[in-house]
Order: structure tokens, then sequence, then C-alpha cells
């Protein structure tokens, strides 16, 4: 399970290879986590605060191309996130 950032404030975006359905990445801090659809951003599941909804929206957003192509060849340069 790549992590591809772990920000300030302790949140942390990771894949979880060979995972369901639609495309997303998990968002955790501290017992806190989520799943996000990689195409919208959206919360899927989970129990993350609004302002950690927001960040992880907001930063997946901005990286989606990227996160699809992780996602469909199931391999992260460790770089490309930094």
């Amino acid at each position: 399970m790549p992590q591809l950032i772990r920000f300030a404030n302790g949140l942390i975006i990771k894949f979880y290879f060979m995972d369901h359905n639609p495309p997303h990445v998990h968002a955790q801090k501290d017992d806190m986590d989520g799943e996000f659809d990689i195409r919208t951003g959206e919360m899927i599941v989970g129990d993350l605060t609004a302002v950690l909804q927001s960040q992880a929206k907001e930063w997946i957003l901005g990286h989606s191309e990227q996160l699809i192509r992780v996602w469909n060849t199931q391999e992260v340069d460790s770089n490309e996130f930094s």
C-alpha cells in the first residue's frame, strides 16, 4: 500500500493495490479514514471531518491524471507525488 503523501497536519493519502472499483484512494488521520473516488474527489465512505475531506479532495483533483495512471498500472514512482 504505497503512501502517496503525508500532509503536515497528519493526513495520509495512499493506495491499496488490487482494490475494488471504483478507482479510489484511501485517506487516513488518527482513527478516521475515508475512501475517495479519484475521478470526482468525493468521499465514497468514511468518517473524515469536512475540513479533511476538503483537503483530500483538493489534492486528489489536482493529481487525478497521475492517480488514474497508478490505478491502471499498479505502479508508483516514488517521486511522482512529492
